[in-house]
Order: structure tokens, then C-alpha cells, then sequence
């Protein structure tokens, strides 16, 4: 039992180290879980907006905000929507359309007095009958605007993509596709406003990422991988056809408009669900997410060479409880600002930044075959000392003890399905992920 404690005390101490964040609010509010009810859509991810210096956060009790002079206390303004949950907006002056989080009705919101009052808008195509098939839902996911062009607005939503040039008056269906899985980004290219891109988790857990170069008339995949989910794509800020996408613990980059594609690998197994370059230099972009399952350690990604390769910059375990993981940041002040799932807003001061990347021994840890069938072999370069498997909503389904550095498992009893393995070793603990046909 000493030997527990002691191992349990040395990990923790050892991200403890780089614990700097300071909570800075909206726990309750922006709340993912609290999101997820039962009442509103299960796919509640919010993203928040820098405009002006000026942080939006879309939250299930509408949208708050806060200047980013203003982050040494948790006190922040109601902006707007009092009441409505919101998961997306867009917004030019005191103009702003939101997508909520209900899925039944009342969808989209519109005001033009900064969110004080407003009105809901265009419910009729999304629950038009003869546009939403009969196993889908009308839950909208992202919404997207076509800047300067305020009035241009692009949404995903569950039985495919529709565009409004009126700002959100009346839509118009410009592809029609049931990924049945995960919606994630939805954007237009920011040089080429005929150019639009999807991406998410389609059929058995396959990612994909379509997109149109005529405006939606006609889309076609651009990348598609087998047990993966591509989260998002971020646009390099000078060069068209040069892409990364953010992918379940790989980061990848094109830099001929998606006709090839290189591919990091990453350590931890990060799902990567944002990705902000800098502003002064491009070759510097910065990487945050997750790692799916029961782990609450915070970790940020940094590549210096225009995302061809990538090392943590940042790792720690919060001091405020759970926060499961990271959905958005902003880089402000040389220092970063962060929204987790459950734990609220928090600030990470700019010493981070200049920081040398954290280098820990890699153990190597190999899973086959996998996909698996019946019998699955787990080999580390390292005693695996416990193991817990989870499945694809977390919840544990094995646990068990290996002091060993390999171990045989029998998972014909396992439902068809994917499986997260959290492999600990002394060295720390890592993740795996399993499919089982």
C-alpha cells in the first residue's frame, strides 16, 4: 500500500510542476454535461469567440463575455440570449446569429441589439419532412459565415449542409448526407469564398472531410480513414491550398488542397480539437484536445515547423477538479485561454509559451491485431502495470493488474464497437485504441 501511495504522490508531483492555469470561471454555465440533457442535443460542444479583445462564450444559459484586460477574477457579463442555450454564433456588431442547443425546435436565433432581444429564425427547413429523413433529427451543429458578407451563413446540421445568403431568413439544401456519427467543423475557406469543408465521423467510425470548390453545388471527400474522426481543419493564414487537420491522436498536413497528405503521430493520443498559429509567425502553431476516457490531464501541443512535426508544450493536472478536456483557446497576451468540458474557463500564463518542450522517455506500447476479432496482444517496452478498458462513452469495462510486459486479452465477449485501452506503466500511462469486429 506504501508503494502505491508513494507512486500516485511521485505522478502526481510530477504535473504538478507544470500546473500554472488559473481558473478564471463559468464552470457551471458552460458546462458540457449540463449541455447534454435530455431535453437538448447529446453533441453539445462549444466553441468561444476573440472579437475586439473581448472573449464570447456560448454557454446552456446564453452568451457571456469578458475583456481579456479583465482576467484576474471569474466575474463575467451576460451578453446575450439570457436563458437560450447556445452552442455556435456568429457575429458582426450588434448583429448576431447563434445556433442553440435545443433540437426540436426554436434552432436558430437571431438580434440585432447585441443578443437583448431576439427573434427565431427559419425552423421550417429544418424540419421540413420532405428534406429530413425520417431516422434523422434537426439538430444543427456549426454555423459559419462568409466574411465581409455578414448575410452569407453556412451550417451543418444532421441530414447535411444548407446555406442562407439572407442571414438566415430562408436556406437553401446544398448537400444532403447522414455521417449518423460526429459533425465537427464546418467552414468556408477564408481566401476562396466558393471553396466549403466539412469533417467528422461517418458509417462505422470513418473520418472524413469533404469539401466543394464551386460554392456546395458539388462535394467530394477529400480524406477519409478508417476508425478515425478528423475534429477540425485549421487554414493556413497565407498559403490556399495548405491545410492541417485535427485528427484522434494524429495531426495531419496538406499543402496541395488535400490531394496528399502527411501525417504526425502523436504521443500522448490526443484528440486534437483546436489548432491556432501565430500571429507574427506562421512556422509556429499551437494544438489542444483531449484524451478520451477517464484522464483529466491538461496538454498542449506546439510545432515550430508549420505543423510537419509536433511536441508537448504543456501538460499538468488542474487543481480544480475534473475538466475532462480542452474544446477551444485563444492565444492572448503571449498567453493562452482555454474552455475544458466540464470544468469552465482557465488562463495559462505567457511563461508557457517560451517554455522548452517536455521530453519524457517514450515507452512503446504495440496492440494487434487491430482491428480484433476474439484475441488481442498487448506488448510494451516497459511492465504494463495495470490496465483499464473502456468503451466508446467511457465507461469502464475491464480493469485489470498485468506486471507485465506483455499481456494476452480475450475480448470475443466484447460487443462490435471501439474500445479505449489505459495502459500504466511506471513511466506513466498512455492510450489505445481498439476496435473490436
Amino acid at each position: 500500500m506504501k508503494k502505491i501511495i508513494l507512486f500516485v504522490l511521485l505522478y502526481s508531483l510530477k504535473f504538478s510542476l507544470y500546473g500554472q492555469s488559473t481558473y478564471i470561471g463559468l464552470k457551471a454555465q458552460s458546462n458540457v454535461t449540463e449541455g447534454q440533457t435530455n431535453a437538448l442535443s447529446q453533441s453539445y460542444w462549444p466553441k468561444f469567440q476573440l472579437i475586439d479583445n473581448v472573449l464570447y462564450v456560448p454557454t446552456v444559459n446564453g452568451i457571456y463575455s469578458k475583456d481579456v484586460n479583465a482576467l484576474s477574477d471569474t466575474l463575467w457579463n451576460l451578453y446575450g440570449f439570457s436563458g437560450v442555450p447556445i452552442r455556435d454564433f456568429i457575429k458582426n456588431g450588434n448583429q448576431v446569429i447563434a445556433i442553440t442547443n435545443n433540437f426540436n425546435d426554436s434552432l436558430l436565433v437571431y438580434s440585432n441589439d447585441g443578443g437583448s432581444s431576439y427573434t427565431y429564425r427559419s425552423d421550417v427547413h429544418f424540419v421540413d419532412p420532405e428534406l429530413v429523413p425520417s431516422e434523422s433529427n434537426t439538430t444543427i451543429h456549426q454555423i459559419a459565415h462568409n466574411s465581409p458578407s455578414f448575410d452569407t451563413v453556412l451550417v451543418s446540421h444532421h441530414f447535411g449542409i444548407s446555406l442562407s445568403t439572407d442571414t438566415g431568413n430562408t436556406w437553401s439544401l446544398l448537400a444532403e448526407y447522414a455521417p449518423e456519427y460526429q459533425y465537427r467543423f464546418i467552414d468556408f475557406n477564408p481566401v476562396n469564398s466558393q471553396k466549403l469543408y466539412s469533417t467528422g465521423e461517418d458509417g462505422f467510425f470513418s473520418s472524413y472531410v469533404y469539401a466543394s470548390s464551386d460554392g456546395g453545388d458539388t462535394w467530394n471527400t477529400m480524406h477519409s480513414v478508417f476508425n478515425d474522426c478528423v475534429h477540425l481543419i485549421a487554414f493556413h493564414p497565407f498559403e490556399q491550398e495548405t491545410y492541417l487537420i485535427g485528427r484522434e491522436g494524429r495531426i495531419s498536413k496538406s499543402t496541395d488542397g488535400g490531394v496528399s497528405w502527411s501525417t504526425f503521430d502523436l504521443d500522448p493520443y490526443l484528440y486534437v480539437y483546436q489548432f491556432k498559429y501565430d500571429t507574427e509567425d506562421p512556422n509556429i502553431v499551437y494544438a489542444s484536445g483531449g484524451i478520451n476516457g477517464e484522464f483529466d490531464i491538461i496538454y498542449f501541443l506546439k510545432s515550430t515547423d508549420a505543423g510537419d512535426t509536433w511536441s508537448v508544450l504543456h501538460q499538468e493536472i488542474p487543481g480544480n477538479g475534473n475538466v475532462a478536456q480542452v474544446l477551444d483557446f485563444e492565444i492572448i497576451d503571449d498567453g493562452i485561454v482555454y474552455l475544458t468540458a466540464l470544468g469552465g474557463l482557465y488562463y495559462l500564463e505567457s511563461s508557457v509559451l517560451s517554455t522548452d518542450k517536455i521530453s519524457d522517455e517514450k515507452v512503446q506500447i504495440q496492440l494487434y491485431p487491430n482491428p480484433v476479432w476474439s484475441n488481442v496482444t498487448l506488448r510494451s517496452s516497459e511492465i504494463i502495470e495495470e490496465l483499464t478498458i473502456c468503451d466508446n462513452l467511457g465507461r469502464v469495462v475491464r480493469s485489470e493488474i498485468v506486471n507485465s510486459t506483455t499481456y494476452n486479452l480475450n475480448v470475443e465477449s466484447f460487443e462490435r464497437g471501439v474500445y479505449y485501452l489505459h495502459v500504466l506503466t511506471h513511466s506513466g500511462k498512455q492510450l489505445k485504441k481498439m476496435v473490436k469486429n
